[in-house]
């Protein structure tokens, strides 16, 4: 606008200088805009850097209202479209077939628990660690099993050799009378009655 005020003072300076009256309707023609000028003006870099900003600010206030009202609407008749709602039919199958697996994982389990326990007694392991090694099926369990024992084994085996050294003596000789003629009473006490 004070570019516009200077070149219409510039214009009337102009017109004084060359001696010619300058009239309103001069100065009235110099000051309309046509819309071909606004347009031409806007065109230009100027005019750009102007207009620019105005039209990001009602695009970004109209992608505002859009997100606000429209969209919402939209995402969510898109979601039932792809992912239709279940029938109550449909969701009583689901939770049927939950349930289902869930009973079938539970017997599963009672039969490696029963299982375990079996093996656990008959090796003379202890029956209170079967929880701890359940697999997720027989294989895995009995595997778990071997384990334990072994690992069982070894440590008692460990424990008792332990102890024994500081207590007891290991036979030198295993099953053999000892030397020096010497017989157990038990043994001379069957070989006085004959039985052997």
């Amino acid at each position: 606008m004070k570019r516009l005020m200077d070149l219409v003072k510039k214009l009337i300076a102009d017109a004084k200088a060359a001696g010619k009256e300058v009239a309103d309707a001069d100065l009235t023609a110099a000051l309309v805009l046509s819309p071909e000028d606004v347009t031409a003006y806007l065109d230009t870099e100027a005019g750009t850097k102007i207009l620019q900003p105005r039209l990001d600010a009602f695009f970004t206030k109209g992608l505002k209202t859009w997100q606000e009202k429209s969209f919402p609407d939209m995402l969510e008749t898109e979601i039932k479209r792809r992912f239709p709602a279940e029938t109550p039919e449909q969701k009583e199958i689901r939770e049927l077939k939950v349930k289902q697996a869930e009973t079938d994982r539970r017997a599963i389990k009672a039969e490696l628990k029963t299982k375990a326990l079996s093996v656990l007694t008959t090796k003379g392991l202890p029956v209170e660690l079967a929880d701890h090694f359940i697999g997720d099926d027989e294989k895995a369990t009995l595997d778990a099993l071997a384990q334990l024992e072994t690992v069982w084994t070894s440590k008692v085996q460990a424990a008792v050799d332990l102890k024994m050294k500081g207590i007891g003596r290991t036979p030198d000789n295993q099953g053999e009378p000892p030397a020096g003629g010497k017989v157990a009473l038990g043994d001379a006490i069957n070989t006085h009655y004959g039985k052997k």
